[in-house]
């Protein structure tokens, strides 16, 4: 039988997200589009790197890009509940107000 390879939801811990976000809170430029540098690949790899580090060496290890589809997980769900909330917030919300 095929195994389909990736991360789920019920993979990450609730301590492990809450690090993956606390971290972003930390370093805006990895979320805010108006930060002079967001969409820097080459920053975004060495702001990354402690927090690479850190999951490297968790159980389950986890790489940059398991961390940045966390991430957009989070933020997608962030922005469904926004949504439903007020939909006129979602525009705001999206590029500068980061969902902490």
């Amino acid at each position: 039988s095929e195994q389909t390879v990736g991360i789920n939801i019920e993979d990450w811990s609730v301590t492990s997200t809450r690090m993956v976000i606390d971290f972003y809170k930390r370093n805006p430029m990895l979320w805010d589009k108006t930060h002079k540098d967001n969409g820097n690949k080459h920053k975004t790899t060495k702001v990354l790197g402690p927090l690479v580090a850190k999951f490297m060496k968790a159980s389950p290890p986890r790489n940059i890009k398991e961390i940045k589809k966390r991430w957009d997980g989070i933020k997608s769900t962030f922005l469904r509940h926004m949504k439903k909330e007020d939909p006129s917030t979602t525009k705001l919300v999206i590029g500068t107000i980061c969902p902490f």
